[in-house]
């Protein structure tokens, strides 16, 4: 008997998713300075929700203004 794996997102979820992880690299890379001073990952700067029609982001408070919105006009473009 073969078992079929539902995917837990649609397609096109997993594009934005993925489209998004790479927009974060990027910020990771010219934000490196900051990140590696402050010990932290670019995940560490925000908490992101995925859901299959909607997506929610959390940019943390302590993250710097131009990270900030960096990070929130990724999300935006990935995912609106």
């Amino acid at each position: 008997m073969h078992a079929s794996i539902t995917p837990i997102y649609s397609a096109d979820t997993e594009r934005r998713h993925q489209a998004f992880l790479v927009c974060a690299v990027g910020l990771a890379e010219r934000h490196k300075l900051y990140l590696e001073e402050e010990g932290k990952k670019i995940a560490d700067c925000y908490t992101l929700e995925i859901g299959n029609h909607s997506s929610r982001i959390e940019i943390h408070q302590d993250v710097p203004m131009d990270l900030y919105e960096e990070i929130h006009t990724c999300w935006k473009h990935c995912f609106n």
